[in-house]
C-alpha cells in the first residue's frame, strides 16, 4: 500500500505541476493551444496498459516510468482545468490593471492565476481519484512491490477475499488523496469560503475568516504546503524500494537484478533455496528477482540493460540471435528437454500420427507449429492439422476442447496428471525432433564483460542451489515455499511431487548443474536449418547460424 501511495502522491504533484505550466503556456501563446490542444485530447484515447510496456523499455523498471504515468493520467483533467479557469478569470479585473499599464505576466500572476485557482482544484480533485488507480496500471511494468504484485499473488492463489482487500484498500487511498486536494484548497483559497452562518448569524466574510481561523489555527496555507511536503518527502525516504536502502547500508552488496520467463515454478528452485539459505547474502549479492511480466520479454530488458539475468528459453535465444538482439545462455537449469505434445485420453488416439487433421493450440510460440509438423511426420503422419492460437493456456484449451492438442513442457504436465487429468502424452524428442536445452540463465555478451566477476558469483552459488534441490527435493520444495509470496503454492503435496519429479531432470548422474555441451546445441542448430524452420527479418530462411555463439559455460567453470 506505501508503494503504491508513494508513486501516486508524487505522480499526482508532478501531474499538477505540469498540468498549471502547461495551461499556462497555452494561455500565453494561442498557437501553442492550437497545435497542442487536439493531441492533448488523443492522448487520453492511449490505454495505459499500451504505455507500460513502452516505458518499462525507455525507463526501465525503477520508481521513474511509474511517476511518468501516474502524471500522464492525472495532466489532462488539470490542465483543461485550469486553461477554463485562467480564461474566464473576471475581465473586469483585468481590464482594470490593463488601464493601470500591467502586463500580461502582471495580469495573469495577479488576476487570472487567482481567479483560475477555483478550477484548477476542480481538476485536482478529479486526478486524485484516478492516481491510486494509475499507479496500480503502472506497476504492471514491473515492481517489486505494491498494491498491483499483491493482486497478482491474490488471484494467482485464488485468494478471492485478498483482492476484495485490495480493491477496499485503493478506495480507501483514493478518498484519502480526494481529501486531502480538498483540505489543501480550503486553506488556500480562504475568500471562496467569504461568509458562514454561526448560530443564526450571517457573519461577513473578515469576521467569519477570523472566527474560522481561531477555530481551526492550524489550517494555514503554509503550514498545509509545509506539511504535504514533509509527508511527501517521510513517504521517499521511510518507503522507498528496499535495494535503495540496502545500497546506502551495505557498502560492499552489489545489486544483481534477474527477470524470471515465468511466475514462480520448481524450474527456479535452485534459486530460491540460495536466497533462502542466505548464500547471495553472504557472498555480497543483492538479488532482486522481478515479478513475471506478460507485456516484454525477459530477452529484451537482458538485451537492453535493464536487467543482469533472465531466464528464457533456446528457441526465443535463436530467435534473438537472428533478430540481432544481444543474448547468451550462461546455464542449462535442466539436462534435457521434456517438452511434449498432449492430448485427452479417450482412447481414439494411440499413436501421434492420429492427430493429423485435428485442432492444434499455440500460444504464439516461435516455430511451434513447424516442430509439430516435423514431429508427425516422423510417425508417418502429414502433418496437416489446424493451428488456432489460444490466450487461456494450453491444459485448459485442451481441457474444453477448443484445441484437440498442444505442446506444454513436462513440468506443466506433471502437475496435470497429479491433479487428475487423463492424458495421452507424446515426448518431442521420441519423434525426431533433437535434445535441447531449456529453460536457460541468460545474459548479454556486454554484461559478461562488464560484470563477470559478479556474474560469475551469482552463477557459482545459484548452482549450489540447484546442487542442494537436486539431492534434497522435499526441503528444497519448502525452501521454494517460503521465499515466494503466500499462497503461491497452495497444494503442497503436488509442490513436493513436481519438485521431486524436476530434481532427477536438472541434471545427468555424476555431472554438475549448468554445464551445456556443444553437441547438444550443434544437433539442435542444424536440425532447425535443415528443415527450414528459421526466417530472418525480410521472412528468408536462415542458412547458416554458429552454436558455439549461443551459448558459454565460463561462469560455471571453476576457478
Amino acid at each position: 500500500m506505501l508503494q503504491t501511495l508513494q508513486e501516486a502522491l508524487i505522480g499526482l504533484v508532478a501531474g499538477a505541476c505540469c498540468g498549471l505550466t502547461f495551461a499556462i503556456f497555452m494561455y500565453l501563446l494561442p498557437t501553442i493551444r492550437k497545435a497542442f490542444s487536439p493531441l492533448l485530447i488523443v492522448s487520453q484515447t492511449i490505454p495505459i496498459i499500451v504505455l507500460a510496456p513502452l516505458f518499462r523499455l525507455w525507463f526501465g523498471i525503477d520508481l521513474s516510468p511509474k511517476v511518468i504515468l501516474v502524471a500522464m493520467f492525472c495532466f489532462f483533467p488539470i490542465t483543461i482545468a485550469s486553461i477554463d479557469g485562467i480564461e474566464s478569470s473576471s475581465k473586469k479585473l483585468d481590464e482594470l490593471m490593463q488601464s493601470m499599464n500591467a502586463s500580461r505576466w502582471q495580469c495573469l500572476w495577479y488576476v487570472r492565476l487567482p481567479g483560475a485557482l477555483p478550477a484548477f482544484f476542480s481538476g485536482l480533485r478529479i486526478a486524485a481519484t484516478y492516481a491510486v488507480t494509475a499507479a496500480i496500471f503502472s506497476e504492471v511494468i514491473g515492481a517489486e512491490k505494491g498494491l498491483e504484485i499483491f493482486i497478482q499473488y491474490a488471484v494467482n492463489a485464488r485468494a478471492t477475499d485478498q483482492v476484495f482487500a485490495a480493491v477496499f484498500v485503493t478506495s480507501l487511498l483514493s478518498l484519502l488523496l480526494f481529501a486531502l486536494v480538498l483540505l489543501l484548497e480550503r486553506c488556500m483559497l480562504p475568500w471562496r469560503y467569504n461568509s458562514v452562518q454561526l448560530h443564526g448569524k450571517h457573519v461577513s466574510a473578515s469576521s467569519s475568516l477570523d472566527t474560522q481561523k481561531k477555530k481551526l489555527p492550524f489550517l494555514n496555507t503554509t503550514f498545509v504546503i509545509i506539511a504535504v511536503a514533509a509527508f511527501i518527502a517521510f513517504l521517499l525516504h521511510q518507503y522507498a524500494p528496499e535495494r535503495a536502502f540496502l545500497g546506502n547500508t551495505q557498502g560492499k552488496m552489489q545489486k544483481l537484478v534477474l527477470v524470471p520467463e515465468m511466475e514462480p515454478t520448481p524450474n527456479h528452485t535452485g534459486i530460491y533455496v540460495a536466497q533462502q539459505k542466505g548464500w547471495y547474502r553472504q557472498a555480497g549479492i543483492d538479488l532482486q528477482i522481478l515479478p513475471f511480466s506478460s507485456t516484454v520479454l525477459p530477452d529484451t530488458l537482458v538485451a537492453n540493460g535493464q536487467a543482469d539475468i533472465g531466464i528464457s528459453t533456446t528457441e526465443q535465444i535463436v530467435l534473438d540471435k537472428i533478430a540481432g538482439q544481444p543474448v547468451i545462455s550462461i546455464a542449462a537449469i535442466t539436462a534435457h528437454n521434456d517438452d511434449a505434445c498432449f492430448t485427452l485420453d479417450k482412447g481414439n488416439i494411440t499413436r501421434l500420427r492420429d492427430l493429423d487433421g485435428k485442432k492444434f493450440g499455440e500460444e504464439g510460440v516461435a516455430y511451434e507449429e513447424g516442430i509439430m509438423r516435423e514431429a508427425l511426420q516422423y510417425d508417418g503422419g502429414k502433418g496437416d492439422f489446424q493451428k488456432i492460437i489460444i490466450t487461456t493456456g494450453t491444459l485448459q484449451a485442451v481441457l474444453t476442447g477448443e484445441v484437440d492438442f498442444s505442446c506444454e513442457y513436462g513440468l506443466s504436465i506433471r502437475e496435470a496428471l497429479y491433479k487428475g487429468m487423463k492424458l495421452k502424452v507424446f515426448p518431442l524428442t521420441e519423434y525426431g525432433v533433437p535434445d535441447y536445452y531449456t529453460p536457460n540463465f541468460i545474459t548479454s555478451p556486454s554484461l559478461l564483460k562488464e560484470k563477470f566477476k559478479l556474474l560469475k558469483n551469482f552463477m557459482q552459488i545459484t548452482q549450489r542451489g540447484y546442487e542442494f534441490a537436486r539431492n534434497e527435493p522435499e526441503a528444497a520444495a519448502h525452501l521454494l515455499m517460503q521465499g515466494t509470496a503466500a499462497g503461491t503454492f497452495p497444494d503442497t503435496g503436488l509442490l513436493e511431487n513436481v519438485q521431486a519429479y524436476l530434481s532427477h531432470r536438472y541434471t545427468d548422474p555424476g555431472q554438475p548443474w549448468g554445464i551445456q555441451k556443444k553437441r547438444v546445441w550443434d544437433a539442435y542448430i542444424h536440425f532447425v536449418l535443415a528443415k527450414g524452420l528459421l526466417r530472418d527479418k525480410q521472412n528468408r530462411p536462415v542458412k547458416q547460424l554458429d552454436a558455439s555463439s549461443l551459448f558459454t559455460n565460463i561462469c560455471l567453470q571453476p576457478g
